[in-house]
C-alpha cells in the first residue's frame, strides 16, 4: 500500500465495474496508495460467490443466470495498455 504502515479510510466511492457485458457496482474505501491498480478484495470475492481457478488465474461469477469469466491480460496486452495510459497521461 504505502510506506507509513497505517491505512486511514475517510472516504468511500461507488464504482461501476464493466468487463465486457458484465456490469456491477462496488462500494470501495478510498486510501492513499503508490499504485493505480483496482483491488478487488474479500468482500467482492466472497459476497458475490466468485470462483477462482488458481492454476489459470481466472475468476468466474454468475449474475442474472449468466456466467462471466475474468482472465488476466497477455503480456502484449499489458504493454499496449501501459503505452496507451502513458500517452493519455502525457497529453493531460
Amino acid at each position: 500500500m504505502n510506506e507509513c504502515g497505517v491505512v486511514k479510510v475517510n472516504k468511500q466511492v461507488l464504482i461501476t465495474l464493466s468487463v465486457g457485458k458484465y456490469k456491477n457496482q462496488i462500494l470501495c474505501d478510498v486510501i492513499s496508495m503508490y499504485t493505480t491498480h483496482m483491488l478487488l478484495g474479500r468482500p467482492w470475492r466472497f459476497d458475490r460467490k466468485i470462483k477462482h481457478d488458481g492454476f489459470k488465474n481466472k475468476y468466474s461469477l454468475e449474475k442474472n443466470g449468466k456466467v462471466y469469466t475474468l482472465a488476466p491480460l497477455l503480456p502484449k496486452q499489458v504493454y499496449e495498455d501501459q503505452m496507451r495510459l502513458k500517452t493519455d497521461f502525457d497529453s493531460e
